[in-house]
């Protein structure tokens, strides 16, 4: 049953045919309910691959790829084009589409609102006709509509994802990937408007009222009810549905698993009254008629060594191969699932009557087999043995087990004449010529499929480099390259990563690191050279910055600091690498009296200025000092100008003066 349904699913997602009117494999055609135009009457033969059912004519499309069309014609929509290109077909009212294996779409039939003019392309995996508008399914998962467009069922909804496509009058359903469908156009009597839920597997379009297939096999329904064709059948063991009504009825069906069909809705013509004692394999409603295929018959007609059972669980090929479970056998005897084999008496004989498998005569009992001859046997723990009647593993060999020939003890296994796998009796090696390289391609441990030269998977999987002596290592090189290495140091157990030299040193007695120093000694992380470091809560962005305010009287705080020059105390350090002669700087606990928020204390007692934090304070004493120097200027120009007009007054008087002198 489960199979069935998968069916029904992968090719809703990968076929560019909708399900009801698809076969999996070719039949004859079977039609019921209205003929007044000969749309019931099917042709002749049993290579029938797709059905579609319109108003009052019918389409069928063939193995080889034609369609045929028969019933109702006086506007071309049973004529369908010549040519054995076409995979998929729909039909409607008075117009048809044909989707070719190149992906192009054809229509034909009336073209009114330019519903049989199909987009240009070739990019199309799936079609569907309405009564006056079409839709197409493209490769990426989006949707294309043309024709009649009034209540917007020719305009689907954006993005990717769908899987499957329906139309009716004046609407239409899509379903989605993720098992969900959604409606767009009329939806004054719900016809587009579909119920929720993400377990849907097939979608199915009548005039007025949709279906849908759940992945549990039951039917939904929705719309028009006037005649019952929303009202389906209880169980969950359908596999497809189809919904009609174009034209004067409204009837749906569906194919039970068992290959049955059932119907329901409106029934005048016989249309819902599906035919009894075949297995179906497709459905397709129309206005007021049906149509299915039927599964071939048990005799081929082209050839008496191609014969099917229904179902697909016996068939046979010209070749004479014959399948359980499958249609393509590539041997004599292919089975597909669990084979079962009653009364086991004299078990299996081969060819040559030298050696047989038979039940029940091993040493463990009833539930044991021997292979005469090869001392071979099994017991019903479902152990096997291999010179032994007794296994106690699942594969118990007594004696040496050679996988191929030309080794004298343990087990080897050859590839191409060269050992690729053996065991020497201490230990194994795998590779040519000993080197730890299986035909140049990935190992996995842990799993079955290595992406890369050598991939370990699983719960918290580990890899040990243990050294009986010296320090294990780890080498990189790249082509043309100096070799990096990382160790561990023998002695001190530390960590390191060099390339010609220590480069960095993880200490093991301490966690410190190292960078251009074996040795970091007492602090966290000790830098031989230039350091560089950005971004963090170092950064200087406003983003990460509250409580703004300018630094208060900077220029107190800098003469408030004294600038020396000094030489390192080296004795008193353990660190190697501190530099030689006289070095300019500050003292920390000088600092720390002014500007003791700029003094970082270390884990040992030891102080350092943060000179990063003084750029800001410098920066303000700065502007203040030339503030200071901008306010001075001024107060000098203004007392210029004031000795300017004192000695202008000054001349004024002495004028005054001599003029009077003169007098």
């Amino acid at each position: 049953m489960k199979t069935t349904r998968m069916f029904v699913i992968l090719v809703l997602a990968m076929c560019p045919v909708v399900w009801p009117g698809q076969a999996p494999s070719p039949g004859s055609i079977v039609g019921w309910g209205r003929n007044d135009y000969g749309q019931s009457e099917v042709p002749a033969g049993s290579d029938f691959v797709a059905i579609a059912a319109g108003a009052e004519h019918s389409l069928a499309l063939k193995s080889d790829g034609s369609i045929v069309g028969w019933g109702r014609d006086e506007l071309g929509q049973a004529t369908p084009p010549e040519g054995n290109g076409f995979v998929a077909i729909a039909t409607t009212s008075y117009h048809s589409l044909a989707l070719k294996s190149d992906g192009a779409i054809v229509g034909w039939g009336y073209n009114g609102l330019g519903r049989a003019s199909p987009p240009a392309g070739n990019n199309f995996v799936a079609i569907a006709a309405g009564v006056q508008h079409s839709l197409a399914l493209k490769s990426d998962g989006s949707i294309v509509g043309w024709g009649a467009n009034g209540d917007g069922q020719a305009t689907p909804p954006g993005g990717y994802g769908f899987v499957a496509i329906a139309a009716g009058d004046s609407y239409s359903l899509a379903l989605k990937s993720d098992g969900s469908i959604v409606g767009w156009g009329y939806k004054g009597d719900g016809r587009g408007s579909p119920p929720s839920g993400n377990d849907f597997v097939a979608i199915a379009a009548g005039h007025s009222h949709g279906l849908a297939l759940k992945s549990d096999g039951s039917i939904v329904c929705w719309g028009d009810n006037r005649y019952g064709q929303a009202s389906p059948p209880e169980g969950n063991d359908f596999v497809a549905i189809a919904a009609g009504g174009v034209g004067s009825g409204s009837h749906s069906l569906a194919i039970k698993s068992d290959g049955s069909i059932v119907g329901w809705g409106a029934n005048s013509f016989g249309q819902a009254a599906s035919p009894e004692g075949d297995v179906f394999i497709a459905i397709a409603a129309g206005g007021s008629h049906s149509l299915a295929i039927k599964a071939a018959p048990s005799v081929g007609p082209e050839d008496d060594n191609k014969w099917l059972v229904s179902g697909d669980n016996i068939y046979c090929v010209p070749t004479g191969n014959v399948g359980i479970g499958t249609t393509g056998p590539a041997e004599k005897l292919e089975v597909s699932g669990n084979v079962k084999i009653s009364g086991f008496e004299n078990g299996l004989i081969f060819p040559d009557g030298t050696r047989q498998i038979t039940a029940g005569a091993g040493g463990g009992g009833d539930g044991a087999w021997t292979v005469s001859g090869d001392n071979m046997n099994s017991i019903p723990s479902g152990n096997v043995g291999i010179g032994t009647d007794s296994p106690s593993e699942k594969l118990d060999v007594v004696g040496a087990a050679n996988l191929n020939k030309g080794i004298s003890t343990g087990i080897a296994l050859r590839v191409n004449g060269a050992e690729a796998l053996w065991y020497n009796g201490d230990y194994f090696s795998w590779g040519f010529g000993g080197t730890a390289n299986f035909f140049a391609d990935n190992v996995g441990i842990g799993t079955a499929s290595p992406s890369e030269k050598l991939e370990v998977e699983g719960y918290n999987p580990r890899i040990l480099v243990d050294a009986t002596s010296s320090n294990p290592e780890l080498n990189l090189r790249a082509p043309g390259k100096i070799t990096w290495a990382m160790y561990q140091d023998a002695s001190t157990g530390d960590l390191r990563l060099y390339q010609a030299g220590d480069k960095i040193t993880f200490q093991n007695s301490s966690g410190n690191v190292g960078i251009g120093q074996v040795d970091p000694g007492p602090h966290k992380l000790y830098v031989n050279g230039t350091g560089y470091a950005t971004g963090g809560f170092w950064a200087s962005d406003l983003r990460f910055k509250k409580n703004i305010k300018t630094i208060d009287s900077p220029v107190d705080k800098i003469n408030n600091i004294r600038g020396v020059s000094f030489e390192w105390k080296r004795s008193e350090y353990k660190d190697k690498g501190l530099p030689e002669g006289e070095h300019y700087g500050v003292i920390a606990q000088e600092i720390e009296q002014v500007l003791p928020e700029i003094v970082k204390e270390g884990p040992d007692g030891d102080k350092a200025v943060s000179y990063t934090e003084l750029v800001p304070i410098l920066t303000e004493a700065i502007k203040e000092q030339q503030k200071q120097l901008e306010q001075q200027q001024r107060q000098i120009e203004c007392l210029l100008q004031r000795v300017e007009l004192l000695e202008r007054f000054v001349q004024q008087q002495q004028f005054a003066v001599a003029m009077q002198l003169q007098q």
